[in-house]
């Protein structure tokens, strides 16, 4: 893991704070890797520029299966393959102009259920 601090930064940073459903899911051929996801935004709780509900953004994922071994302590945040799947929904913190986007240093996290109150602080990673 890298320093706290660090990551703090990348979200408070962030161009956009949003919740999403996913749309469509294209899984690594080999694990751990990235996943590419397609989804639609249906929170939105900062945006820096024109990111609306509603709007249909792609980005990468890292993910691994939970019995692969994952490379060495690299700061990556690795989500289990098993939850990225149509419908899931996630909250990222996002940069890049729609809708191309990039997870800003690994922030984001799976939800239970969606669309809800931020899960994720910019001030603190608890």
């Amino acid at each position: 893991m890298l320093p706290a601090e660090t990551y703090i930064q990348a979200r408070q940073k962030a161009r956009y704070h949003v919740q999403v459903q996913l749309d469509h899911v294209v899984l690594p051929a080999k694990m751990p890797g990235e996943a590419v996801v397609q989804a639609e935004v249906i929170q939105v709780f900062h945006a820096d520029g024109g990111m609306r509900c509603g709007e249909k953004i792609e980005f990468r994922l890292c993910v691994a299966a939970y019995h692969e071994a994952i490379p060495p302590d690299d700061g990556i945040w690795w989500l289990p393959v098993d939850a990225i799947q149509k419908g899931a929904c996630l909250e990222a913190f996002l940069n890049g102009l729609p809708p191309k986007c990039d997870v800003a240093m690994w922030q984001v996290t799976i939800l239970e259920g969606a669309p809800s109150p931020p899960w994720m602080s910019p001030d603190d990673l608890d």
